[in-house]
């Protein structure tokens, strides 16, 4: 874990890039809510080699949950800091991709948004660097990341699973004015959707 000066620096200090992809192969689906696969993320110049790359068996179902979950604050609640330390343990939850869980080591990295500037900064704790990259084009391929691993699921299992149902409710808020206003003042507040500002 890095310290608090390190992060600091590297956030400040990151390195623009102009190509951000997830992309999922090698699936295997047990049931509607346990899929899984390889995963490979690119962060950086054009061609790139990816920053994070695995074989079969990484339960995808459950990343692209928190992805889904944690979308507005992700996208809108940039970094705190309590008494002069890191980010809040549940500021972790919502942006360090660790916090995924489910028995598997995921990639060490964090997401900030930096809403002044439009733009996401991923930091790379595992290897000390940090990118910058336009925050809709994180939002467009997440987006996609979720769909893919939603296609996934079998046509008649679908729509009652718990990913296509919490999806629908993000992007119905998204795509309602007022309901996006309201999220996003809560992010940016620290809270969850429907949690008490």
């Amino acid at each position: 874990m890095l310290t608090t000066s390190e992060l600091i620096y590297l956030k400040f200090n990151a390195w623009v890039c102009t190509n951000f992809s997830i992309s999922i192969s090698d699936i295997e689906v047990e049931d509607p809510e346990d899929i899984n696969g390889s995963l490979q993320i690119k962060i950086g110049r054009d061609r790139s080699k990816p920053l994070y790359e695995t074989k079969q068996g990484l339960p995808l179902y459950y990343l692209a949950m928190w992805f889904a979950y944690n979308w507005w604050r992700l996208n809108y609640e940039e970094e705190i800091e309590e008494d002069g330390e890191n980010a809040s343990f549940d500021w972790e939850m919502s942006h360090r991709m660790t916090a995924v869980g489910k028995g598997c080591i995921w990639p060490d990295l964090v997401f900030i948004p930096k809403l002044d500037e439009n733009m996401m900064v991923v930091i790379d704790n595992a290897n000390h660097k940090s990118y910058m990259l336009d925050v809709e084009m994180f939002k467009d391929k997440v987006t996609e990341f979720i769909y893919d691993v939603l296609l996934a699921i079998p046509d008649s299992e679908r729509f009652g699973s718990s990913l296509h149902k919490l999806w629908a409710a993000v992007m119905e808020d998204r795509g309602d004015v007022d309901m996006k206003k309201q999220r996003i003042a809560e992010a940016v507040m620290h809270k969850d959707p429907e949690e008490d500002l």
